[in-house]
């Protein structure tokens, strides 16, 4: 449940009073999640899914899906399964599908959470193209390098509250050690350097291999060694195999062949999976109870209160240990899943 006092009007109209189909003439959105956006399975369906619904023309439905094609060109994504589409596929399907909508207003919410930086940029195009065309953008972001060439006013959130509003010159103004104290991330793409493996230590990777459904490709990852209590990075673009690998790695993957050791011994793959844990792209995945409490105790025999708590309140969640997982949001999400990691205190 939520309370909501206000007044909100969108050109005039009260939202308060109005009903959802006549703020959606109005309004599209655009989800952090593009997979709780979708109602159909083949992609051009999905484009034309609202304007069935609004009783438009079968002329004018082929009007408006040749003008979105010539301001975007992604004929390539029509006639296909969503399900079978990138992450980054997903969110240009729909922005898309905003834009075909024939809505002013485009509100945006974290359009590149879970996108590699050739993504970003092809969305970051997209946005500027609507602007362009005259639309309103509302776009709720921490990941912002790519929007300094886009926005007219930021409005920075606190508690709860706009505690700032800012023109683009004075956005531009503040430096990057203010914007981290206000916990938002750089104006300018940061290049970081990291040292590269050094291939020692006792859990080691002497194969695995994967062959990819229906394709040539495959993954092959031979004599790669990890030391125990370190963290490291596995990047790539988005499909490449990154989270593949991983399941290959944990022993999730059945068609795997592989062969992975520590301390000298080989585990199968029933060994990898009872000391690892997995934290999901998308955590809605391995969300299951009613309280925040019970999601990071789940499973574990005679768990203790107080270690629980602690680690909840290292991890800034102690405040919400009542609350239900699926009512946070996507970084508490995540947190959570940490959090019940923590608990369980898998080696890998």
């Amino acid at each position: 449940e939520c309370e909501f006092s206000g007044e909100v009007f969108v050109d005039g109209v009260d939202t308060k009073t109005s009903e959802f189909y006549e703020i959606s003439k109005m309004v599209s959105s655009v989800f952090q999640n593009p997979k709780t956006h979708f109602f159909n399975v083949n992609t051009t369906l999905e484009l034309l899914f609202y304007l069935e619904n609004i009783g438009l023309s079968r002329y004018e439905m082929d009007k408006r899906l040749t003008e979105m094609l010539n301001l975007f060109p992604i004929e390539h994504l029509l006639n296909r399964d969503i399900f079978k589409l990138s992450g980054g596929e997903k969110q240009i399907l729909c922005i898309a599908a905003s834009y075909i909508s024939g809505t002013e207003i485009i509100v945006l919410d974290e359009p590149s959470s879970n996108l590699d930086e050739e993504n970003i940029k092809v969305i970051k195009e997209m946005l500027v193209q609507l602007k362009d065309k005259g639309k309103t953008l509302i776009i709720s972001e921490h990941r912002i390098f790519y929007l300094m060439d886009i926005i007219d006013r930021v409005f920075l959130i606190q508690d709860g509250k706009i505690k700032k509003e800012y023109t683009k010159t004075d956005f531009m103004k503040i430096p990057s050690e203010k914007l981290n104290e206000l916990g938002l991330r750089a104006k300018a793409k940061v290049n970081i350097t990291v040292p590269k493996i050094q291939n020692k230590g006792s859990f080691r990777i002497k194969n695995i291999e994967f062959k990819f459904g229906g394709e040539n490709n495959k993954l092959l990852i031979k004599d790669i060694s990890f030391e125990m209590g370190k963290i490291y990075g596995i990047v790539g673009t988005n499909g490449l195999g990154k989270s593949t690998l991983l399941r290959c790695l944990i022993g999730l993957e059945r068609k795997s062949k592989d062969e992975v050791y520590l301390d000298g011994k080989k585990l199968s793959k029933a060994d990898r999976l009872k000391i690892s844990s997995l934290v999901m792209q998308d955590v809605n995945h391995q969300l299951f109870t009613d309280s925040v409490m019970g999601e990071v105790s789940l499973g574990i025999k005679n768990a203790e209160i107080d270690y629980v708590e602690d680690i909840l309140k290292k991890l800034d969640l102690y405040e919400l240990k009542d609350c239900h997982p699926m009512s946070l949001s996507g970084g508490q999400k995540q947190r959570v899943v940490i959090a019940s990691i923590l608990c369980k205190d898998s080696k890998l």
